[in-house]
């Protein structure tokens, strides 16, 4: 496999110069607090309400999540506008087959906004010219995204890879597969068994 450039993974602080209120973590269900909504098509991955505080994520309690008077909703965008941010930081690594076809992108970062970028529109537009109209996304935790063309379906042979990342992390995401078109995100699958 050749690879086009791998960037070296970015600090926290490259991306979130000063305290985030809005953030939007992907979380397993069997790990939720606090503020926990599940993501719509899936059955065991949801969003869960943080912010960044003093160089840490925090996860919003129920009570204080009360307390700032914004309803889910409006949360939701402003934490979609804050992991947009953190893409413009991001520096995708693309996986080539011996035809030069892409056969998936990497990305990491040390940033827990990273797995977030996926509910993005922007993370779609950047993505879409190389990887097709619509592709699959694999966050099995907060610092890394796995990308592969719809074409792809054996998904780069990852998929150990993608299950191991999630079994190890500090912070695990999810091990459902998700397809990312100009229709939005949905599950259309899961990795192994957990």
């Amino acid at each position: 496999m050749a690879q086009d450039g791998r960037g070296a993974p970015g600090t926290l602080g490259d991306v979130l110069k000063k305290d985030e209120p809005h953030c939007i973590l992907i979380e397993p269900k069997l790990l939720r607090s606090g503020v926990f909504v599940p993501i719509p098509t899936a059955r065991e991955t949801g969003y869960m309400a943080a912010r960044f505080v003093h160089g840490q994520i925090k996860p919003y309690t129920r009570s204080e999540f009360r307390k700032l008077r914004i309803p889910w909703k409006e949360f939701f965008k402003k934490g979609k506008a804050a992991a947009a941010r953190h893409l413009e930081a991001m520096k995708p690594a693309y996986y080539r087959d011996t035809n030069k076809t892409i056969t998936h992108c990497i990305v990491e970062t040390a940033s827990p906004l990273t797995a977030s970028t996926i509910l993005t529109s922007e993370f779609f537009e950047r993505f879409e010219p190389a990887m097709g109209p619509k592709f699959y996304v694999a966050v099995p935790d907060r610092n890394t995204v796995f990308i592969f063309p719809k074409s792809n379906q054996s998904l780069g042979g990852l998929q150990d890879i993608v299950i191991d990342t999630y079994k190890v992390a500090n912070y695990p995401a999810s091990l459902e597969l998700f397809e990312l078109s100009e229709d939005g995100i949905r599950v259309i699958g899961k990795f192994g068994k957990t």
